[in-house]
């Protein structure tokens, strides 16, 4: 999971600078167009000289400013939308790589782990513990000698197990799938996925 998390500081790296300088320079060039236009603008007012011209330039800057401004909103969104696709995609290489881990023999050691994570809040005695099918047996192993129910749930998609003890009204939650879901969110909120 440590490897997952160093992937996805990268990819907020990447993300960052990738199209972040595109819509800068975009963002720029069309400041600068209007610059030149509202001082074009400028000149012609002072020579004509006239009161008419003065409406005529403040009208022409205002719509410059609206100009540059949707210009701005539009290239923002474009840089958000093209961060989000590199998220989706980052967020499905992970959930590959996560589906091959399990399949590891280090994955057993993972359900240890939680089942340790999961007495840290109360005994596991008299608990329901929640899994994949293909979790079951490894998870009586561990569990054997311990007054546990075991079943399975098809919330669970990558693994892990939820441990519910009812008698302390206790729910925890240490499936995979919780963890990257907690991810994307924290991913999703930062504000470089952000307008």
């Amino acid at each position: 999971m440590n490897e997952n998390t160093a992937k996805l500081g990268k990819l907020r790296k990447e993300i960052e600078s990738c199209s972040e300088k595109e819509a800068a320079d975009i963002v720029e060039a069309a400041q600068k167009a209007a610059d030149e236009a509202i001082s074009a603008a400028e000149k012609e007012a002072r020579s004509a000289g006239k009161h008419s011209s003065r409406r005529t330039l403040d009208k022409f800057r205002e719509d410059e400013r609206r100009r540059v401004s949707e210009k701005r909103f539009s290239e923002s969104r474009r840089v958000l939308i093209y961060r989000t696709q590199l998220a989706d995609e980052l967020f499905s290489r992970v959930e590959a790589e996560i589906k091959a881990e399990t399949q590891k023999a280090g994955y057993r050691d993972y359900l240890v782990r939680s089942v340790s994570q999961a007495q840290a809040y109360s005994s596991v005695d008299n608990a329901e513990v929640y899994c994949m099918e293909r979790d079951v047996p490894v998870l009586e192993e561990i569990l054997s000698g311990r007054n546990v129910r075991i079943s399975v749930s098809d919330s669970i998609v990558f693994g892990g197990i939820i441990v519910k003890i009812p008698e302390k009204s206790i729910l925890v939650d240490l499936t995979l799938d919780a963890a990257l879901e907690k991810e994307r969110e924290q991913f999703s909120a930062s504000k470089e996925m952000q307008l």
